[in-house]
């Protein structure tokens, strides 16, 4: 139990191990292939692990189907990050008992994967969120599960328009962008009436 309890506090606070390592903690965030740390502001480990936790996610999105647990997706996701030597951050965070983030239909975010049976016809949101190299990378996609959904009107409608508001935010990013302009680009991108954005994740409800 120590070893664990020492791992908790390892990636709770990965600000503090930094510091520790001497390294700089850099407060900007971009990505920008072929530019260098100073004119980016991304120091290459992070780059890097941008891509590594997108390589994760594509390698457990494609055991999505109908049929499976998210119980099942989970072990893919945790088998994908240990051969990789990433640690998933959410485990034993604040006592979260999985690695991956599963929320299908009205779960609106960080659902528990369990064995619950994923039917053709559900929407599921896989949330990737891993440490490597001193730093966290934290994506996330909501996928149709089997061909029924595609046909689903509300399904099609909350995925659409939260793609639309990822974009939007995508536009905004490059250096000095105030981290609070994403969440306005995302409210003014949310049309109504039918849909709303929740505050602190811009998650659009149908």
């Amino acid at each position: 139990m120590p070893k664990l309890k020492h791992q908790r506090q390892l990636f709770l606070f990965p600000g503090l191990l930094q510091e520790k390592l001497g390294r700089k903690h850099n407060a900007i965030h971009k990505t920008a292939q072929g530019k260098t740390q100073n004119e980016t502001g991304v120091p290459k480990g992070e780059e890097a692990l941008c891509k590594l936790a997108r390589e994760v996610l594509d390698i457990t999105t494609a055991e999505l189907r109908p049929g499976i647990t998210t119980g099942y997706l989970d072990e893919v996701y945790h088998k994908a990050c240990v051969q990789r030597n990433a640690y998933p951050s959410p485990l034993n965070y604040n006592h979260f008992p999985k690695p991956l983030y599963t929320s299908p239909n009205k779960v609106v975010c960080h659902g528990i994967p369990d064995q619950r049976i994923l039917l053709d016809s559900d929407i599921l949101n896989l949330d990737i969120f891993l440490y490597h190299g001193g730093y966290h990378a934290d994506l996330n996609k909501t996928y149709y599960v089997g061909d029924r959904a595609k046909t689903d009107p509300d399904s099609v409608k909350l995925i659409e328009i939260t793609q639309k508001c990822l974009n939007k935010a995508i536009e905004l990013v490059k250096l000095g962008t105030p981290i609070r302009d994403f969440g306005r680009v995302i409210l003014r991108s949310t049309p109504g009436p039918g849909a709303a954005a929740l505050l602190l994740h811009g998650v659009a409800v149908v």
